[in-house]
């Protein structure tokens, strides 16, 4: 299956392999969501990949992965398997970098309100702003989507003139993001 990143400049068709490193001085690949510190919340998803992608992972501690396979393990946490290629399929992974304003806070629901499911959010970090995590405070996920699957994401905070509300379409060609008010408007001229 596809995976992509929305972040707040945009989407990507892939998502980031960082370098975690273990107590024992080993290193592996993790796809990384949230924040190390106080009032923050690092969650690692750990990735097994192919020998090419392990290769520029080595090399330059860091590589893009697009197609994936996933499943929990023992312990109910998301590990990732990377994978050559992968037939087109109605569903797909997003890993959403949620961002906040100054002293904000962000929100993600489905497109009706309703919070997002443990069949939706397989993985779940926090970023927060302040020594202690106290001006300001959000979340990154990792989503399985389905096509037609929407959601809408607010943002709290001083926004210095972006957005404040946005809306995520999943397509055949992967997830779209929209202004709210700049879908309300395509919906009236598609209706």
């Amino acid at each position: 299956m596809k995976i992509y990143s929305v972040h707040r400049y945009g989407i990507s068709q892939f998502a980031r392999v960082d370098t975690f490193f273990l107590p024992d001085g080993r290193s592996i690949p993790v796809v990384t969501l949230g924040e190390e510190g106080r009032g923050r919340k690092l969650t690692y998803i750990p990735v097994t990949l192919t020998p090419a992608s392990r290769q520029k992972w080595g090399r330059d501690g860091w590589c893009a992965i697009e197609d994936v396979t996933w499943k929990f393990n023992k312990k109910g946490f998301v590990h990732l398997w990377e994978q050559d290629g992968s037939p087109q399929e109605n569903e797909y992974l997003i890993v959403f970098l949620g961002w906040i304003g100054l002293r904000g806070c962000n929100a993600l629901t489905d497109y009706d309100g309703n919070r997002l499911g443990k069949e939706t959010v397989l993985a779940k970090g926090i970023i927060a702003q302040g020594r202690d995590g106290r001006m300001g405070w959000g979340s990154q996920w990792l989503l399985r989507v389905k096509v037609g699957d929407r959601f809408r994401y607010k943002v709290s905070g001083h926004l210095y003139g972006e957005p404040g509300s946005m809306v995520i379409v999943c397509s055949d060609n992967g997830p779209l993001l929209y202004e709210e008010d700049v879908y309300d408007t395509l919906q009236v001229f598609e209706a």
